[in-house]
């Protein structure tokens, strides 16, 4: 039964730190610093006519002479981000649309946290069960 609950709960684990990972490594390629000023607060291709457009903070900034709009499209809504003002934003060089804003990027963060809680959770489940084998030998 141990053994059962701790298997689940490494893969739940690992389930939860597959994401946590890629953004990792998205975010180890945004390297370049530059300031963006928040220009909208939600998805500018959004129709006006229909209500509770989502929440995608879009960014001007300049790179190497060239103004680009910059587009988060994933995250909540947390008062972190007020439109019109600048935030340092971190850019990937090879491809400015993937970029980082610090302040507002902590969506993976309760993933991290529980694939941890599920891999601790594991290592003692399954050494309750070394152990029972061990006490019934």
């Amino acid at each position: 039964m141990f053994l059962g609950m701790a298997l689940m709960l490494l893969f739940f684990a690992g389930l939860m730190a597959i994401p946590a990972i890629a953004v990792h490594r998205h975010q180890k390629k945004c390297r370049v610093k530059v300031r963006g000023k928040c220009i909208s607060l939600t998805d500018p291709d959004w129709p006006e006519n229909i209500p509770n457009a989502p929440y995608h903070p879009s960014y001007e900034i300049e790179y190497e002479g060239e103004k680009i709009i910059l587009i988060r499209t994933v995250g909540k809504e947390d008062g972190k981000v007020q439109l019109g003002k600048t935030y340092d934003l971190y850019i990937d060089p090879d491809n400015p649309q993937n970029f980082v804003n610090k302040v507002d990027n902590n969506e993976h963060m309760d993933r991290v946290i529980f694939a941890v809680l599920c891999g601790v959770g594991s290592l003692i489940l399954f050494g309750i069960y070394i152990i029972s084998i061990f006490l019934t030998v």
